[in-house]
């Protein structure tokens, strides 16, 4: 398909030629035959044609050059330029300018003549842009233009009478390595190499005729005039010819890429429009905004609209653009992602964008377009860092997460197992505390206020134990230490009575006083501790066996003592016998619509109450249900009795609004991996008539995102059987305006760390509120606040635009006969 196209031009070239060939020195013979001799001898009137026709030559490139920046405009003009001169000083025709400095310059036409060949190289490398598309190629041609331009300096200098086999020479290498040159990176896919190729055949001509002729004979004087004007002619139409051929081959891409441009710039879509062939960028208004432009700027060249924001690039990220601009230009990636840090407006921080985009390939196989989208990252990519901290970090305690501690213990018990035998173990301890009643306290101060009890009991915890242990939040009301080197029973239990002192003294929770007290159970560990799993269920069960004694107990063994004595104290027994005994119950916290304070829903939250311990929130003990199997027959028995429920209330009559309510399930990664999900959701809305989307099923980002495609299928098959979908938690992990797209959710909710930060001024979390809030409603997406704890954080969430609020301050989570009163009561006191 190539060399087709090379042969085309190739042809089609020649034909110009030959045609101009064939008409203009018959022109010239005619000239030569009609004109009286002395006005052929004084050549006068010839000169002013020619500088006249250069004339229109070189206003018809320079405009061309000064209305597009045409580069090859300028290098043809060079090229012809120096055609006319070396005619001119081998005519002697020089002399006639009156010039008194040039009148007798015969050495100035060997110069000259060198320049033409350089010329050719100077316009064939610069149409074709090897700058960019054949950096090193480009570089080894502008060697070649220094050392022919010096080589024929020295020889019209220093050996003129060498000078004339010099010049013949370079022009026929020039002329026959260039033609073979062009074609072969005509084959191989160079831009515009195969149009050049015809460009070349005058330079192949001229050096023939010059070998032919051995310069210019008085006799033919006039003929060797008419054929370098004759040159120009055909440079200009091909030239001419060569434009419109190179635009026209792009032609649809160009007036699609213009349509697209105009489109976009009338949308609120930041997209920019980069047309390679031009060397032009052109701004939707989006996009002007996001890269900080001014307004009024919606076009720029290449070189401009880099240089305008690449300053404000941050200084990590500058390469990584330069490199994908320069993919882009040289057709490496046709589809790319970009994320990059720019300055913000007043350059006090960075903001994270991304340019999502496509390059477009013209008919000649070369990059002719790229369109990008540009959005504003800063919010998924802070979520993104805030994920990875947590990884490591857990954000309320300061204290190792469940994950690092678990790793850290892991390398441990290899440690040991790997001693040698005739060599002491490396023993250990793991200590783990639970907070008595830790649910009821955070039922009584709200969750920020539960959470300020939590970090004091972790940083308590810290202070006794010092450097040397691992301290890491293990659940809700957990934190479990890992204390290397320490195996006596009496150290340990020393450790364990200090903690317990510690963590008993008041803590000051604002006008509050707040006293606690926890159950602590110690495994001293040593050689075989076996898999990390079963240490940790044996220390629950030493725990749970420590709570039979009451609160604030403490109970320390050895791994060799820890193995229970009947199933009856083992955790994963007493869960099992719990659904059996239905000591699983729901509570359920109201959720109110924002615009009038009305009733739109509940949130349906597990308790266990257990004999012993008393309410227990899920933290407690899904991991153990996840770990065992039974989080399937938990989730059943959630589903199904929050559809019951709801299909009570809804049954009802007198309710405040005429809407119907709707009850929202949390779901577990479990269970959303598991086929039974969907039979589960089928069988529940089947059995109790629900209305449509009033069974909603709650999933947080990070589960989404594990199997995005799984995800959106299973989900999707869900949403069709008639419940609700609502995103949990959302901007705390890796979801994004994509993510909503593919994913048939019909509900976010506001994590409350973003709605607390409104209560103490943030003014961080205002702009993510609003931000989630905007976004949400232009997906048609309704938002769910949780976590409003008084009625200051209710109020500016109803003026944020959020639709439903939910949090303390508005209603706790109750039983289902207590929830009864949410349903007649007024709502102008809802949100008061």
């Amino acid at each position: 398909m190539r060399a087709g196209a090379a042969a085309r031009h190739l042809a089609l070239g020649a034909a110009v030629l030959a045609a101009i060939g064939a008409s203009w020195p018959a022109f010239a013979f005619s000239l030569t035959a009609l004109l009286p001799p002395e006005m052929l001898e004084a050549r006068g009137w010839l000169l002013g044609v020619r500088i006249g026709l250069v004339g229109a030559v070189a206003a018809y490139l320079l405009a061309r050059w000064t209305l597009v920046r045409d580069a090859g405009a300028m290098s043809l003009l060079g090229l012809l330029g120096t055609v006319l001169a070396f005619d001119m000083a081998a005519q002697d025709q020089i002399a006639l300018l009156k010039i008194p400095d040039f009148a007798h310059l015969g050495r100035l036409s060997l110069f000259v003549g060198v320049l033409v060949p350089v010329s050719a190289i100077f316009f064939a490398r610069r149409y074709m842009r090897l700058e960019r598309l054949r950096p090193r190629l480009n570089a080894a041609l502008r060697g070649v233009e220094a050392i022919l331009g010096a080589a024929g300096a020295v020889a019209a200098i220093v050996v003129p009478e060498l000078a004339a086999p010099v010049l013949l020479a370079i022009w026929l290498g020039v002329s026959g390595l260039g033609f073979v040159v062009l074609a072969a990176l005509a084959v191989r896919g160079v831009r515009r190499a195969e149009l050049v190729l015809v460009a070349w055949l005058p330079v192949v001509g001229g050096a023939l005729f010059a070998q032919s002729t051995g310069g210019a004979a008085s006799g033919s004087g006039l003929l060797v005039a008419a054929l370098a004007d004759g040159g120009l002619i055909f440079g200009l139409l091909y030239y001419t010819l060569l434009v419109r051929i190179d635009s026209g081959a792009a032609l649809r891409m160009g007036s699609q890429g213009r349509v697209s441009d105009l489109a976009s710039d009338r949308s609120e879509t930041a997209t920019l429009s980069w047309d390679m062939r031009g060397d032009r960028i052109t701004y939707s208004k989006g996009a002007r905004q996001l890269l900080g432009l001014e307004p009024s700027l919606a076009e720029q060249t290449t070189e401009e609209g880099t240089g305008s924001w690449f300053e404000r690039l941050h200084p990590a990220d500058r390469e990584l653009v330069v490199a994908a601009i320069e993919n882009a230009r040289a057709r490496r990636r046709e589809v790319f992602s970009l994320d990059f840090r720019i300055a913000d407006e007043g350059g006090r921080g960075w903001r994270w964008l991304r340019f999502e985009g496509r390059t477009f390939i013209g008919p000649d196989r070369e990059a002719a377009r790229c369109v990008a989208t540009v959005e504003d990252v800063t919010l998924e990519k802070q979520a993104e860092e805030r994920r990875i901290r947590d990884l490591v970090r857990d954000p309320v305690t300061g204290l190792s997460s469940r994950a690092v501690f678990l790793q850290r213990l892991q390398r441990l018990t290899e440690r040991v197992e790997d001693t040698p035998a005739g060599e002491a173990a490396a023993a250990f301890t793991v200590l783990l505390l639970d907070i008595d009643r830790f649910h009821a306290l955070n039922d009584s101060l709200g969750p920020e206020g539960g959470d300020a009890v939590l970090a004091g009991v972790a940083a308590r915890m810290e202070d006794i134990l010092g450097g040397g242990a691992l301290c890491a939040r293990y659940g809700d009301d957990r934190i479990v230490a890992l204390m290397p080197d320490i195996r006596h029973e009496g150290e340990v239990q020393g450790l364990a009575e200090a903690i317990s002192a510690a963590i008993a003294r008041p803590y000051a929770i604002g006008r509050r006083e707040i006293s606690v007290t926890a159950g602590i159970s110690a495994l001293i560990v040593g050689r075989a501790p076996g898999d990390v799993a079963d240490l940790m269920a044996d220390l629950e069960t030493v725990l749970l066996r420590g709570k039979l004694s009451g609160p604030g107990a403490i109970v320390v063994e050895r791994r060799a003592d820890a193995a229970p004595a009947a199933d009856a104290g083992r955790p994963d027994q007493n869960l099992r016998r719990a659904l059996e005994r239905d000591e699983l119950e729901l509570h359920y916290q109201p959720i109110f619509r924002a615009a009038d304070g009305t009733l739109a829903g509940f949130e349906s939250l597990l308790r266990w109450r257990h004999p012993e311990r008393g309410l227990m929130s899920p933290g407690s003990f899904i991991t153990l249900a996840e770990e065992t199997g039974l989080i399937g027959d938990i989730g059943r028995y959630v589903l199904f009795e929050a559809a019951r429920q709801l299909a009570a209330w809804q049954g009802r009559k007198g309710i405040g609004s005429d809407e119907p309510l709707f009850v929202s399930v949390n779901v577990s990664s479990l269970q959303l991996l598991g086929r039974g999900l969907v039979t589960d959701v089928r069988d529940a809305l089947r059995r109790h008539a629900l209305e449509p989307g009033t069974l909603k099923l709650e999933l947080t980002e990070s589960q989404v995102l594990t199997d995005p495609h799984g995800a959106a299928r299973l989900l999707e098959e869900i949403r069709n059987l008639g419940a609700g979908l609502a995103l949990d938690d959302f901007g705390t992990g890796y979801a994004s305006l994509a993510t909503l797209k593919r994913l048939p959710f019909d509900t976010v909710k506001i994590d409350r760390s973003f709605v607390a930060g409104l209560a103490k001024g943030e003014d961080s979390a205002r702009a993510i509120v609003r931000a989630v809030v905007d976004l949400a409603h232009d997906l048609n997406l309704a938002v769910v606040a949780e976590g409003a704890e008084d009625a200051e954080s209710a109020r500016m969430l109803r003026d944020y635009g959020c639709d439903y609020v939910q949090g303390y301050a508005v209603g706790r989570p109750v039983p289902a006969h207590e929830a009864e009163r949410f349903l007649t009561a007024d709502p102008r006191r809802a949100l008061a």
